[in-house]
């Protein structure tokens, strides 16, 4: 495993310009459950593609509305409450030394902002706040909660009546993000591919664009992923554990 670390620092080193893509494996050491891994019943919990097409909850069906609100959004508060770990410090760092272009999230926790990253593309969105899906009048995160306790489930918007809903996607919308994750993953020589299953198709399109245009590739995962064959370094570690090793080989370098 030593040898794949000094690899994936050598890599970072030398790479003229490097992104990161980060799935849910990345927060789970700030207690935030992923959803596909064997040890996770999340996904099997939430029932996710029965009731997440946006069009569910703007065709006026409240059975769909309730669901979300009672027993789907209760699921999502670790990410609103919880705090940056090692491997969202070492990705802001990695930056800070401009070591990092960017990074493209599939996470909706806002950890990466909260440890300093500043370029981040959430391409699942945000709960860092959310909008009337009627008028799109911006909310804070605080509104949305302040109702459910009340309960005023669903939230309504204070301008027009209409539903308050988190910045998250629902189902997979197309987002600005997202293409902007495609601009950033095809100018990208070295992606580190980091807590993410990459079984999602869209998540797969943002590896094979660094891959078609000649990048490298390093996988730091728990789990298997359909890309080990074709990465240059793949690590099935713990990832603060990796990610603090990789920093300290760093230090050869800088």
């Amino acid at each position: 495993m030593l040898e794949q670390i000094r690899l994936a620092a050598t890599l970072i080193s030398f790479s003229r310009r490097t992104a990161a893509l980060t799935g849910a494996g990345v927060s789970t050491e700030s207690g935030i459950p992923d959803f596909r891994s064997p040890k996770s019943l999340l996904w099997e919990r939430i029932h996710a593609y029965q009731f997440m097409p946006i069009e569910a909850y703007t065709d006026g069906d409240f059975h769909y509305i309730d669901i979300f609100y009672r027993y789907w959004f209760p699921l999502l508060f670790p990410m609103i409450q919880s705090e940056p770990n090692v491997t969202h410090r070492f990705l802001a760092r990695l930056e800070a030394a401009g070591l990092l272009s960017g990074i493209m999230t599939q996470n909706t926790d806002g950890l990466h902002q909260k440890a300093g990253s500043e370029t981040v593309h959430e391409i699942h969105g945000s709960l860092s706040g959310g909008h009337c899906w009627q008028c799109e009048k911006k909310y804070a995160m605080d509104y949305i909660l302040e109702q459910i306790e009340k309960p005023a489930i669903p939230p309504a918007c204070t301008e027009c009546g209409g539903i308050v809903g988190p910045d998250i996607v629902f189902a997979f919308e197309r987002t600005p993000a997202y293409d902007e994750s495609l601009v950033l993953a095809e100018k990208t020589d070295l992606l580190l591919a980091l807590g993410s299953s990459l079984l999602v198709e869209h998540v797969k399109e943002i590896v094979n664009k660094t891959l078609e245009n000649g990048g490298r590739l390093i996988v730091i995962n728990a789990q298997p992923t359909p890309f080990d064959d074709v990465a240059d370094v793949v690590i099935h570690e713990r990832l603060s554990t990796i990610s603090s090793l990789i920093w300290e080989q760093l230090g050869d370098y800088y």
